[in-house]
């Protein structure tokens, strides 16, 4: 049961004389299996014949724990207790799954790699119990933005709030989508990471006009015309910087440009992708390294 959730039980008495049984039922709940250490007390519940009215509800927090009824007895019947741990009841503590994605080289939420490149998918399982978590995780690669249309599948165990990878895939030229969605286990209630909160487009490797990177940038914003590939009519590109997505759309005048302004002195890895009419995807990589201008002295 989800922490949260309301919950009440409900007792029947056994017996020769049960049918004309009078008097009430306590409730109470016990964390631990020998029914001496009270959670919760739940109420009573009055006898209609054998039967007793249900608990007043109780809201628990994550861990396992043993109702116990009991009944006071009466001229007809004894006292009696129901048996400490025929009923067990776990809440378990809301999860949320996250993903990170690698692969060519990059690691991020939304990734370009070259056809042919290994790609990974690991999960995070977060929660107020995440630390014990148990169980497994199964990795969704899907061909659709609407994850409906699945492409590769795997699954990995959970030990110790710990999840391990997918098994690595290839995807021919494409835009893929990742799914990951944790079992529960121990204390840990299921989940599923958001469709499209995580994005693999596979491309072609393709000459599309980067300037040499050979040189150092000062001014650290530059003009980029990219090529057509041959029989492709470019609609749109995407522009990642160390991995991370830093600009996408449509061209203007046929133009972008790659902006590191504000960034520190450094190399830096720039991917840009362009996207045909046709579906297919086109890219390049170049790394680029930032300097300070030079200053000119004065006589």
């Amino acid at each position: 049961m989800l922490q949260g959730t309301a919950v009440t039980d409900s007792a029947i008495l056994g017996g020769a004389n049960a049918s004309i049984a009078t008097g009430s039922v306590a409730y109470n709940v016990y964390s631990n299996s020998t029914c001496t250490t009270l959670a919760a007390a739940a109420g009573s519940g009055t006898l209609t014949g054998a039967s007793a009215s249900g608990s007043s509800s109780v809201n628990l927090g994550p861990g396992t724990y043993y109702w116990q009824a009991s009944y006071g007895g009466d001229a007809n019947n004894k006292a009696i207790s129901s048996e400490c741990g025929t009923e067990i009841l776990t809440v378990q503590a809301p999860t949320t799954t996250t993903t990170i994605q690698s692969g060519g080289g990059v690691m991020g939420a939304s990734i370009p790699v070259l056809k042919g490149s290994a790609v990974t998918d690991t999960a995070h399982i977060a929660g107020a119990e995440a630390a014990s978590a148990t169980g497994t995780v199964t990795y969704t690669l899907y061909k659709d933005a609407k994850c409906k249309t699945i492409l590769a599948t795997s699954t990995a165990t959970v030990t110790g709030g710990v999840t391990g990878p997918s098994v690595a895939v290839s995807p021919s030229v494409g835009t893929y989508y990742w799914v990951a969605t944790y079992s529960g286990g121990g204390l840990n209630a299921p989940s599923t990471s958001a469709c499209g909160s995580e994005k693999l487009i596979v491309s072609t490797k393709a000459n599309l006009g980067l300037p040499n990177g050979k040189k150092c940038f000062s001014k650290r914003d530059f003009a980029i015309h990219p090529r057509y590939p041959k029989g492709a009519k470019i609609i749109s590109y995407e522009e990642f910087i160390n991995g991370k997505l830093a600009k996408q759309g449509k061209l203007s005048k046929h133009a972008t440009s790659v902006d590191l302004i504000g960034l520190p002195k450094g190399a830096y890895k720039v991917e840009l992708v362009t996207f045909a009419a046709n579906g297919k995807s086109y890219e390049e990589t170049r790394t680029f390294h930032t300097c300070v201008k030079k200053k000119h002295k004065h006589h």
